[in-house]
């Protein structure tokens, strides 16, 4: 398993969460929290839409597929937010 993961200062651990992570987390204490959304655009029909606003971060518009706009999701908050 690979993951992407900061800890910051204080010990408050991000990373990107997925399936694989689920046995991890049940074992520890914590808390997660959504960094961001993905939706399909209702301006647009047949488009999606990432918002990382949960983070401070923008709104990535335009996608076709719904993959892309979570390839795009992932890849902004492995850049800004990790």
């Amino acid at each position: 398993m690979i993951v992407d993961l900061s800890v910051d200062e204080n010990g408050v651990i991000r990373c990107i969460y997925n399936d694989d992570l689920a046995e991890l987390i049940q074992e520890g204490q914590g808390t997660l929290q959504r960094a961001s959304h993905v939706e399909p655009d209702p301006k647009r029909l047949g488009f999606w839409f990432a918002d990382l606003s949960p983070v401070g971060g923008p709104v990535l518009e335009g996608f076709k597929l719904r993959q892309e706009a979570l390839d795009a999701e992932v890849e902004w908050l492995r850049v800004h937010y990790l």
